[in-house]
């Protein structure tokens, strides 16, 4: 992701105000990364930056698209859905190494591997009942304990 990109995210939920440098963008950017500027920011800091937005805001943003949740009876409902999508964005945030897969494919991912349900990058809930999102949900929250352990191992 570029920084363009980033400032059209935060744009996009209002966060950015023309011309200044104390708008809620810069500050989520000096609170989480410490740094002033956002051209500083390393694709890491970008990536942290981006998932803090889509926490604050509940939105999901790809590409130009805020996705919408539907509830669909006896799929994952909207709110199993919303905390799925936040603990994908927990373990990105956790990543020690900066991956080139989307939040969706790894989610899609996670889907596959632990529910062995065919799940699209673009869609990856989409097949989800709400039973096993249950089950998706505790394993996304297995990965984001130990994503974190991983991280701080390697910080300290």
């Amino acid at each position: 992701m570029k920084i363009q990109q980033l400032y059209a995210i935060a744009a996009k939920n209002g966060l950015v105000e023309h011309g200044s440098k104390d708008d809620p963008f810069h500050q989520i950017v000096y609170s989480l990364t410490g740094k002033l500027s956002v051209k500083d920011l390393t694709k890491r800091e970008i990536k942290l930056v981006e998932s803090e937005i889509i926490r604050r805001t509940g939105k999901e943003i790809s590409g130009e698209k805020i996705k919408s949740q539907e509830a669909v009876a006896g799929m994952m409902s909207p709110a199993q859905q919303s905390l799925a999508w936040r603990l994908m964005y927990q373990i990105q945030r956790y990543d020690v190494k900066v991956s080139d897969k989307s939040v969706g494919a790894r989610l899609a991912g996670a889907v596959r591997k632990s529910l062995k349900i065919s799940a699209s990058d673009t869609e990856p809930l989409k097949w989800v009942n709400a039973e096993n999102g249950n089950k998706l949900i505790e394993t996304l929250k297995r990965y984001v304990k130990s994503a974190e352990k991983k991280y701080k191992k390697q910080v300290d």
